[in-house]
């Protein structure tokens, strides 16, 4: 643009002045502190907080709001406005209570915004008393009906009761607070393991998926998956991850193909908007005509 005769030079779409070094830099569309430098309308990428900003593939200037593990996206037209409600409460495997379970998805004025942003509180039964997560019995006040059994505390009659999530079984006088098959469903294929040491139960994935480092989910294989190998490798190309035929049980090879409209570029091995590469748009500027990225050059 021009000013008074002398040329300036104006950020292109995508872009921002930095006030402090005066260079040109990309906008991280996800990055609050980006958005609020560009002046966008919006500082925060998305309206709710528990909400996570993932970049569109191809358009660096569009992205997506996910909901993290434990969480169910409702679905909008606008990305920004993507809400999540918490299912922390659905299996043991996804709070940390020792009894009850309580979903949270309001973030009250004057309330605890952690239990909000978790999706969960935590509730103890008569006679106990709440420390942290955990529950206390009252001082003067015994459970002997739960001696020696997981996941179960008593009532103020001393009967047993299973926590949230656990059911009683007794087989043989072995009385136990177990885990049903039934809390599975969130596990893709639904299935659970054995207890661990606190009678929980978690994912139990087929290949070539894997559990997540809590358990609470089955991933892709590190190759493809969300912070595999090939996904970053793909991801740095714009392209996508594609596994290809393996051929050992340890092997997992994968390719990165360019999505429909793009091309790979020679030198940078980076896939571009077919008009793009090698400037074909700019040939059509020259007779007046528009480049259709659908017919081949």
């Amino acid at each position: 643009m021009s000013v008074g005769g002398v040329a300036t030079c104006r950020p292109k779409r995508g872009y921002y002045k930095d006030p402090v070094t005066g260079k040109t830099t990309r906008i991280d569309i996800c990055n609050p502190a980006d958005r609020k430098f560009a002046h966008m309308s919006r500082e925060q990428p998305c309206d709710d907080p528990r909400a996570m900003c993932q970049h569109d593939f191809l358009d660096p200037q569009k992205y997506t709001c996910t909901c993290p593990i434990g969480f169910k996206a409702s679905t909008t037209t606008y990305p920004s406005e993507t809400t999540c409600s918490s299912r922390k409460c659905d299996s043991p495997a996804l709070n940390t209570c020792h009894h009850m379970c309580e979903t949270d998805d309001v973030d009250e004025t004057g309330g605890d915004h952690n239990t909000y942003v978790r999706g969960y509180k935590c509730r103890c039964g008569e006679p106990y008393v709440p420390v942290g997560d955990t529950c206390v019995l009252k001082a003067g006040k015994q459970c002997v009906k739960c001696s020696g059994i997981q996941n179960c505390y008593c009532d103020n009659d001393g009967n047993p009761n299973c926590a949230q999530g656990f059911e009683w079984t007794e087989v043989n006088n072995d009385k136990k607070c177990k885990m049903p098959d039934t809390l599975g469903t969130y596990c893709l294929g639904c299935k659970l393991d054995a207890p661990d040491a606190t009678g929980r139960r978690y994912c139990l994935c087929d290949a070539p998926y894997v559990t997540t480092a809590d358990k609470t989910a089955c991933v892709l294989q590190g190759v493809c998956g969300r912070g595999g190998v090939g996904r970053i490798d793909c991801d740095l190309k714009r392209a996508l991850c594609v596994l290809t035929e393996p051929t050992s049980v340890t092997d997992h090879p994968y390719e990165c193909e360019c999505p429909d409209g793009t091309i790979r570029a020679e030198a940078s091995k980076v896939c571009q908007p077919v008009c793009m590469y090698k400037n074909r748009n700019l040939a059509c500027d020259r007779i007046n005509a528009d480049c259709d990225p659908n017919i081949a050059y």
